[in-house]
């Protein structure tokens, strides 16, 4: 199989995504296609599948990320008070990306100035006064294994 091309570079250094993402209330999205409300059919040996495209947004908080030992993990708020349309379960959100997005104003708009994954989800805290949040590995968990996998499947020259 060759690439063609990759919309996430995945080659950024951590320190770097860190110092040009992870600002005080940047702009989060979580995506992800959850379980609910998905139908599947099959006739014959074809699949037919409805998804739920599932967003969230939010700002980002010094207290969303978390080290753990080795791991690095950030959470997003799930207020359904505020937004009682959402899921009631979140199983296949698992692997949905995090990422940070950043605007630029131009004139009376605000356009997408660059944009970075941060974090993949995994796991969905107990609801608590209509709450609960996703987790997620957050950059240094991703992007930190990859370039240790990277330098440890560079081929050796002579």
């Amino acid at each position: 199989l060759r690439a063609i091309a990759s919309f996430c570079p995945m080659n950024r250094a951590p320190r770097d995504v860190l110092r040009e993402f992870c600002v005080d209330l940047a702009y989060v999205a979580n995506a992800g296609y959850p379980v609910y409300g998905t139908a599947i059919r099959t006739k014959g040996q074809n699949v037919h599948a409805d998804l739920n495209l599932c967003i969230g947004t939010g700002s980002l908080r010094r207290r969303d990320i978390e080290r753990r030992g080795a791991w690095v993990y950030i959470e997003c708020l799930c207020d359904f008070r505020t937004n009682p349309q959402l899921p009631t379960r979140f199983g296949g959100m698992s692997g949905g990306g995090i990422w940070i997005v950043l605007f630029k104003r131009d004139g009376n708009e605000f356009k997408v100035h660059d944009f970075a994954l941060v974090g993949v989800m995994f796991y969905r805290t107990d609801l608590r006064r209509r709450r609960c949040r996703l987790r997620g590995h957050f950059v240094w968990s991703i992007y930190g294994r990859a370039w240790r996998t990277r330098a440890i499947a560079a081929p050796v020259t002579a």
